[in-house]
């Protein structure tokens, strides 16, 4: 089992909701509220599915080469695995010189927690990975399957 620490940034949606063209005067004290509430939901569900987003971007990303896409998703510095900190191009230059030189990638991912508090969040996905690297020494094919923790932040 693999547990990775990256730090994607995530970019969630601003949101404004317009649901009733209530005079001022007209809103209780009870809509307000109400209508306060749904605000907050709306804008958990639109920061879950930004950060989904994210997560289908960094496995397509990978998997098509499209490194300048996927380098948008990183901060300018990244904590991984072992908590050492990279920046981003330096963990850009270790992804594509690894990926670089395999033949063909599968990442397959399923976001199964999303836990948002402000501007952070922390996501645990399950991912099967496999790399084809055709080589003499046997089996072409390595494969990763595990749970992995990712820490995202906000940006604007």
């Amino acid at each position: 089992m693999f547990h990775t620490r990256l730090r994607p940034a995530f970019r969630a949606a601003a949101l404004t909701i317009t649901l009733l063209a209530l005079p001022a005067q007209a809103a209780t004290t009870r809509e307000a509220a109400e209508l306060a509430a749904l605000k907050v939901q709306v804008q958990g569900l639109l920061d879950r599915e930004a950060i989904r987003q994210v997560m289908l971007t960094y496995a397509r990303t990978i998997d098509s080469r499209e490194w300048a896409i996927h380098r948008t998703l990183f901060a300018d510095e990244v904590e991984v695995d072992n908590g050492e900190k990279r920046t981003r191009e330096n963990l850009m230059r270790g992804k594509m010189a690894f990926f670089g030189q395999t033949k063909a990638t599968q990442h397959i991912g399923m976001v199964t927690e999303v836990d948002v508090k402000g501007d952070d969040a922390h996501v645990v996905s399950l991912l099967h990975a496999q790399h084809y690297l055709p080589n003499d020494l046997g089996e072409p094919v390595q494969r990763m399957i595990g749970t992995y923790d990712y820490w995202l932040r906000r940006t604007p």
